[in-house]
Parts: C-alpha cells; sequence; structure tokens
C-alpha cells in the first residue's frame, strides 16, 4: 500500500511559503516573466512526470519489455486522435483535457483512499480536480477567456464561466465528501486536516500568484513532484532504483517532449499554426495527459492492490 500520510506535503507547504514570501518581496511580475518562469518550470518539472511512462507502464503490466509495441501504440494513437479532436472541435477537446486533468490531479492528491467501489473513488478524484480547476477559473476568469477566445468559440468561453459559477459548489462538496471518508474511517483525521490544509494552500497560491505563475506553481510543485515522487517510491521498491539513476531515466523522453513543445510554439510564433503560443504550448501539453493519465492511474491500482 501507498503511505496513508505523505511527509512530502509538509515539505511542499514550506516551498510553497517560501516561494510567496519572494514573489510580495520581489514584487509583481511583468507578463512576459510570468510566461518564461511559468514555461521553464513546467519544460523541467512538469513534462518530466510523465517522461518514464513507459518504465511504469512495462513495471504495472508485468509484460516486460515485450509490451513497447502496445506502449507506443497506446501513446501515439491517442495523441494523434486527440490531435485530430482539437483540429475539429476544440470545444469537445477542451472538454476532455479538463475533465482528464481534473482525474488525474484528483488521483494524485487522493490516491490513497481505502475505498473499494472504483466508481466511487473516481467521484472522489474527478470532484478534487474540477475543485482545484474552478478555484483557478475563479480567480482568473479574464485570463481563461483570453485563452480560449483564440478557438473562437462562445461555447467554450461559457463553460469556463460556468464553471467559475460552480466553484462554491465545488468546494463545499469536497469538504463533505472528504468528512464522509472520516466519518466513514476511510482516511484519518490527520489526513483529513491534511488534505483541507492542501487546499486552503493551493486557493492561497491562485489568489496571489497572476494566473501563469499559480498555473505553473500548482502543477509543477503540488502535482508533478507529488507524482515524480510516487513513481521514484514504486521504481525503489521493485528496482531498488536510487534518485541519480532515476533522474536520468528521465531525461531521454524529457528531451523528446520538449523538444516537440517548442517546435510548435516556433510554429505558431511564425504563423504556422495559427493559434497564439501559449495556447498551442498548452494543446500539446493536453496531446500527452491523456495518455500519461491512464499509464498513471495503471500505476496507483498497481500500488493500492
Amino acid at each position: 500500500m501507498l503511505e496513508r500520510l505523505e511527509h512530502i506535503d509538509f515539505r511542499l507547504l514550506v516551498i510553497t511559503l517560501i516561494c510567496l514570501l519572494l514573489y510580495n518581496f520581489i514584487g509583481d511580475f511583468e507578463i512576459y516573466n510570468s510566461i518564461y518562469f511559468g514555461a521553464f518550470f513546467i519544460l523541467i518539472l512538469g513534462i518530466p512526470h510523465g517522461a518514464i511512462d513507459h518504465i511504469i507502464f512495462f513495471k504495472v503490466s508485468n509484460s516486460g519489455k515485450s509490451s513497447w509495441s502496445r506502449f507506443i501504440l497506446l501513446y501515439v494513437s491517442c495523441s494523434i486522435l486527440y490531435g485530430i479532436v482539437w483540429y475539429f472541435s476544440p470545444m469537445i477537446a477542451l472538454g476532455i483535457f479538463v475533465l482528464v486533468s481534473a482525474y488525474h490531479f484528483g488521483e494524485g492528491q487522493l490516491h490513497y483512499i481505502s475505498v473499494k467501489k472504483s466508481w466511487i473513488r473516481s467521484i472522489f478524484f474527478l470532484s478534487y480536480g474540477m475543485t482545484v480547476l474552478a478555484s483557478f477559473f475563479y480567480y482568473h476568469t479574464d485570463f481563461c477567456v483570453s485563452i480560449l477566445d483564440q478557438l473562437n468559440t462562445d461555447i467554450a468561453i461559457y463553460w469556463v464561466r460556468i464553471t467559475r459559477s460552480l466553484y462554491h459548489l465545488f468546494l463545499a462538496l469536497l469538504f463533505f465528501k472528504l468528512l464522509v471518508l472520516v466519518l466513514d474511517r476511510h482516511i484519518k483525521l490527520v489526513e483529513f486536516l491534511n488534505e483541507i490544509l492542501v487546499v486552503i494552500v493551493i486557493h492561497i497560491v491562485f489568489l496571489t500568484l497572476p494566473p501563469l505563475l499559480a498555473f505553473s506553481f500548482y502543477f509543477c510543485v503540488w502535482h508533478s513532484i507529488k507524482v515524480l515522487s510516487h513513481q521514484y517510491n514504486l521504481l525503489k521498491e521493485i528496482d531498488n532504483v536510487v534518485i541519480i539513476p532515476f533522474v536520468k531515466k528521465l531525461l531521454p523522453y524529457t528531451t523528446i517532449a520538449v523538444f516537440g513543445i517548442v517546435l510548435a510554439v516556433l510554429l505558431s510564433n511564425v504563423g504556422l499554426i495559427s493559434w497564439n503560443p501559449l495556447l498551442s504550448f498548452f494543446v500539446m501539453i493536453s496531446l500527452i495527459t491523456l495518455p500519461h493519465a491512464y499509464v498513471m492511474s495503471m500505476m496507483y491500482l498497481f500500488r493500492n492492490n
């Protein structure tokens, strides 16, 4: 079983406090600084947390490297099909991206809950992630609308505003569901308090930082680092991997992914892609999010069994 209470949360809280203090000391960032800092941290922390999906896939599927073709087929087919959806129906693609990301965020945070029915666990994961995303939309609605305006569809913008309007409902439901988990003894009281504290800190991050920095900080610190720690613990238990070899395993596919994303942004800058560079950046991220979320679900199912 995965650890019932992750001590890494305390370290992340300290990192968050230090970064918020530094931000307030330095002062407001210009928009281009936010873009550079946000993109930099996503590339060095966000992308690597999906760079060993092939290794995780081999370990949890118990089929060794003979399943390499299956893995390639999974990743390439998902990415290509999803790219086609983005091209023909950005609204549907956006909805898929938000829902998959919400589930993935929630699973990375609440993977340890001891609820046996998978559909109930899925509801908890999805509701947690939707609370995080709704809070970001709530504090940075204008920014989200300005980005989605590039998709040339009013429905996507209305969708964001509707999600924003449901922010308080998502927050209340999350608190209620966590409370039910405590009362049913699926989580301990200290875990309940830990999750409430994490949600409060995430809201402070979204409230305090400008949108690009806020989302990048959450994605890198409160999601990617945690998932990387889960991957490291799995490989450490199975193969006795230590930190330096683990980091080396991250480098090859991190490099490939970064190259692809940078190429898409450059093509957008010179007008070969109609969307602006920032939207192109997030679309490229979304193409690898779908298969990555599936592999991570396989990992958590493997560990919890």
